[in-house]
């Protein structure tokens, strides 16, 4: 402890010493220099007009303003873009889309006759009948005739696979005609006269 208060000693003593000696150097080397800068700083500030003072300090302060505000969660400096909530469609409404795209080609024609089998399977399952009786039952019980034989293909052609692979057309040459170019809505009328008569 003795040896540092020593040492520190020394070194100001010197330092003392050299700050007398060599005093002209020190002022011309770091002194004026520093006092001159000082100098023209300052009138470099009272060149710039009070305006431009108070509108730096304005815009600061609203800067620290909001920046608080933000980051506690009371301001919101951006919205987030709104997301686009895509309605998933239920049975009824793949249905409506599958009836709206029938005139694309016979896969949609083939869904609406898949899904309208599946109904008729269950409505029969529900008096009684075996799965494999359903298409043949369906078009035995409805209006009896042609229109009961077309009933009985369009549904076995909605059981079925679906159509996927279909031989390549002449140019202008039309389709073959299919079973599943009936009309659904026969098929829906025979479905409601099954529950008509099973209530």
């Amino acid at each position: 402890m003795l040896r540092r208060l020593l040492v520190w000693g020394v070194v100001l003593v010197a330092a003392v010493l050299l700050a007398f000696w060599l005093q002209g150097t020190i002022q011309d080397v770091c002194i004026v220099p520093a006092i001159g800068l000082l100098r023209m700083g300052g009138l470099l500030l009272r060149s710039v007009s009070q305006s431009v003072f108070w509108s730096l300090l304005v815009a600061g302060v609203a800067f620290i303003a909001l920046g608080s505000l933000a980051r506690s969660g009371r301001l919101r400096l951006w919205r987030p873009a709104k997301e686009k909530r895509v309605a998933i469609p239920g049975s009824i409404g793949r249905l409506a889309e599958y009836l709206h795209n029938t005139r694309r080609g016979l896969y949609f024609k083939w869904l609406v006759a898949h899904r309208l089998g599946e109904l008729a399977q269950a409505v029969l399952i529900q008096r009684g009948t075996s799965n494999s009786e359903g298409p043949k039952r369906l078009g035995a019980e409805g209006n009896g005739g042609q229109g009961a034989v077309d009933i009985q293909a369009y549904m076995q052609a909605g059981l079925d696979r679906p159509p996927m692979s279909h031989p390549r057309r002449r140019f202008l040459s039309r389709r073959p005609p299919s079973p599943l170019d009936l009309d659904p809505t026969r098929v829906v009328e025979c479905l409601e006269s099954q529950m008509e008569t099973k209530a």
